[in-house]
């Protein structure tokens, strides 16, 4: 657990009975448990569903409640085995969660995710703090974010800043040249380069210093997926590989993943910064090695950009000692990084080296 994460009260909408005015009460909310994460909610909406929980139609509507599951907040303590998000996360629990994994949340149809085996958890987490009793509330799906603070399970998705702003510009560059998708006088070719040019190009401006985490990953993947298959005029319906459509519009054997253009722009700028003097701000910021005398802080690390940039460059030693000069006995603590310093001064082979990691199955 982050910290010690002590028993928080808050207000909560309560709804007590079917048809009855909401009752805004002080609620206990009790430390995450493991797999949990606990939510201080900064913004929330109203659905239908529950407009028709409230007027008593719901055949599973249990009462008292706290409804509401549409919002979005920032992660205020996190219980063990939690790794997804840390405290300060900006996040947006799920309606429904999804994995990430299955070929519904690839391909954009997370709300069919296959793996999700209940959405309505039966232990409540939040208690009244008027009642004498402490009568529990039945959190909505164990997402009420009717309550200033929840508690919620931690298989949600962590909304990183930057990869969200990039998605949120790259859908309105492909917004503005729908009218450039739907022309059928072009090739698919040629309509490929242009999204090179202009969607893939905001997507990913400014990944070299990412600390991609596979989450984030997973969401520019879903995003490039869905464009290149309007581009290719495949419906959902047809269940094409991601590859073959990527095959369609770019044209090469495979098409590139925007993975591997992630991957090998980063590459690219690590070598960069790699061949600069010692004294230079880039060098001195992005390979800097951690003081030996840092505590690790309880709790699930973040991903540092040096610790993508090791897990990345590991798989440098499917060359072989003979194709990579230098390559040798290196301190264990910064082996890597003498490695990549030893490659990165000849730039014909670094090039060679980041086309092919970048291209090498995880």
């Amino acid at each position: 657990m982050s910290g010690d994460a002590k028993i928080i009260m808050c207000k909560a909408a309560v709804a007590w009975s079917p048809n009855q005015p909401l009752s805004v009460e002080t609620v206990e909310v009790s430390p995450p448990k493991a797999g949990e994460v606990r939510i201080k909610i900064y913004s929330t909406g109203v659905c239908h569903t529950d407009a028709y929980t409230l007027g008593g139609l719901d055949p599973e509507g249990i009462f008292p409640v706290i409804l509401g599951h549409e919002g979005a907040g920032v992660v205020e303590s996190v219980g063990p085995d939690v790794t997804s998000v840390i405290p300060g996360d900006h996040v947006i629990p799920l309606y429904i969660p999804q994995c990430d994994t299955c070929k519904f949340c690839l391909s954009g149809k997370t709300n069919l995710c296959s793996k999700i085996s209940h959405v309505r958890p039966r232990d409540t987490r939040v208690k009244s703090g008027y009642s004498s009793e402490y009568d529990a509330l039945n959190a909505m799906l164990r997402q009420a974010k009717n309550s200033d603070i929840v508690v919620v399970a931690g298989d949600m998705n962590a909304v990183t800043d930057e990869v969200n702003a990039r998605i949120c510009k790259a859908r309105a560059a492909f917004a503005n040249l729908r009218h450039l998708w739907r022309q059928n006088g072009l090739s698919l070719n040629l309509k490929g380069r242009v999204y090179q040019a202009t969607v893939r190009a905001v997507l990913s401006y400014g990944c070299e210093t990412w600390p991609t985490r596979a989450a984030d990953l997973g969401r520019l993947q879903v995003f490039d997926n869905r464009c290149l298959r309007t581009i290719a005029g495949v419906g959902w319906c047809r269940q094409i590989h991601k590859e073959a459509v990527r095959k369609r519009v770019f044209g090469c054997a495979t098409g590139t993943s925007i993975e591997e253009c992630v991957q090998h722009q980063k590459l690219l700028w690590s070598g960069h910064v790699l061949r600069m003097p010692n004294h230079r701000l880039p060098k001195r910021v992005l390979f800097s090695m951690p003081n030996p005398e840092w505590c690790k802080q309880r709790g699930g690390q973040p991903m540092t950009w040096q610790r993508s940039m090791k897990e990345m460059t590991k798989r440098l030693g499917a060359f072989g000692a003979t194709r990579l000069p230098g390559w040798g006995p290196r301190d264990p603590h910064c082996a890597w990084l003498e490695t990549l310093q030893d490659v990165a001064a000849n730039r014909c082979q670094w090039r060679s080296c980041c086309q092919f990691v970048s291209r090498l199955p995880e």
